[in-house]
């Protein structure tokens, strides 16, 4: 018999005895109950297992702790995370070295951004640099092939100023190196108080040349040397971007047309160059430049030139000023331009009516003053633009049309920065010509 059925049999026939005992003796028979003196107190506890099992107890079996381990992620996704979060223009150095002195498993991942972009300014930088990458180590290779982007300043004024072959021996240590940011600094003699600076040594150009191949060059020369460049472009005929500041480049009789095909161009000299030398600088370029800037107003001769050469291919233009007649009707030549910055916040207002159906991000300055109403129907009528970028100047944020451009770019779902900052106004648009090319 099943021990429930068992129990439940017993509990039934104890009660019925027990209420036959009860109602059968009358009432006045029945003896009567002392009560007691103290409460009597019943011992009601009881081993659920014996009660309900008489054989022995089952063994107790060990319960498993519920506090899980730590989950660790995997190292792979942590490095790609890190990775990820790393900006080439504006790394965060504090960041990536905190990151670095975790573990010794993050450490040489971490220290291969650090060595992504490397700045150089006197020998003591040099030095310690040259000891970190040291081919002859094998994590001084890793760390040499990490550098993608090398900045270098030859200032001969500074008293332990970098000298011009430690320059070369800090290329050739990079072998994955893209992207090289020179500038020469010359020391200021008398007596015309001109900034002299020495052209580059034979052996310091064989450093140079057995180098890594560089595709993007930023040369700013403040010195009086006319040499430096033309030593430079030599050197590296492998380059597509260059931008050139400081001192303006003269051409040198009888020089054979510069071999690049370039696709980016930049120009900020403090004179505007010669149509002779730009006809040299891009003899091989025809069918290849994309970008053009010019961080100075030009002569409107050279926007002539720029345009009228390239329209096929040009995609992104940035001009200080754009009024003259000329350069506003070939503007409609360039069907493929696809971005146009114009600093200056007077612009003539027929430029507007010019711009190629191509056109896809807008950025000029506004004051107080500026024709706005020639950009608001621009963006009511043009479906490929997607972006304006606006540099506020003088009163620019209380221009009285300001707020009617807001609505017809919220109203076309046109995108609207509006910023006072020139760096950042500058970065909005690198980082959109990164994306977009």
């Amino acid at each position: 018999m099943h021990i429930f059925d068992f129990f439940a049999e017993f509990t039934s026939t104890a009660s019925r005895a027990w209420a036959m005992s009860h109602f059968a003796v009358p009432h006045q028979q029945r003896p009567k109950r002392k009560l007691p003196s103290k409460p009597v107190v019943h011992d009601l506890s009881f081993h659920l297992e014996r009660a309900f099992f008489p054989f022995p107890s089952p063994p107790v079996l060990p319960v498993a702790s519920t506090t899980a381990a730590p989950a660790h992620m995997p190292l792979e996704l942590i490095l790609l995370i890190i990775e990820a979060s790393y900006d080439h223009r504006h790394p965060d150095i504090s960041l990536l070295k905190a990151c670095s002195l975790v573990s010794r498993d993050w450490s040489l991942s971490v220290q291969k951004l650090l060595f992504r972009r490397v700045t150089l300014q006197n020998q003591q930088a040099f030095d310690a640099f040259s000891w970190a990458v040291n081919p002859a180590t094998e994590r001084g290779a890793i760390l040499g092939s990490a550098v993608r982007d090398l900045c270098v300043v030859v200032d001969y004024s500074q008293p332990a100023y970098l000298h011009q072959r430690a320059m070369g021996l800090a290329v050739s240590l990079c072998p994955n190196l893209q992207e090289l940011d020179l500038s020469v600094y010359g020391q200021v003699g008398s007596p015309r108080l001109c900034r002299q600076a020495p052209a580059f040594d034979p052996e310091t150009l064989d450093l140079l040349r057995s180098g890594p191949k560089i595709t993007s060059l930023s040369f700013s020369n403040w010195s009086e040397n006319q040499d430096c460049l033309f030593q430079l472009l030599d050197v590296w005929p492998s380059i597509r971007s260059l931008s050139m500041s400081g001192t303006s480049a003269h051409l040198p009789p009888q020089l054979p047309p510069f071999k690049a095909s370039l696709e980016q161009l930049r120009i900020n000299f403090q004179t505007p160059p010669s149509m002779e030398f730009m006809a040299w600088l891009l003899h091989h370029s025809v069918g290849s430049l994309r970008t053009a800037t010019f961080e100075r107003d030009p002569c409107p001769d050279l926007v002539h030139f720029i345009i009228n050469s390239f329209a096929s291919t040009l995609c992104s233009l940035s001009i200080p000023n754009c009024n003259s007649p000329d350069v506003t009707k070939n503007l409609q030549r360039c069907e493929k331009l696809r971005f146009i910055r114009m600093d200056q916040p007077q612009i003539n207002p027929v430029v507007y009516k010019s711009l190629p159906a191509s056109v896809s991000h807008l950025a000029l300055g506004v004051d107080r003053d500026t024709p706005l109403q020639p950009v608001i129907d621009l963006v009511k009528t043009r479906s490929a633009l997607e972006l304006v970028t606006i540099r506020l100047w003088n009163g620019g944020d209380s221009h009285r049309l300001l707020p009617a451009l807001k609505i017809a770019c919220a109203y076309r779902g046109v995108e609207l920065c509006l910023t006072k900052d020139t760096r950042l106004y500058r970065s909005m648009l690198v980082c959109d010509l990164l994306l977009g090319f």
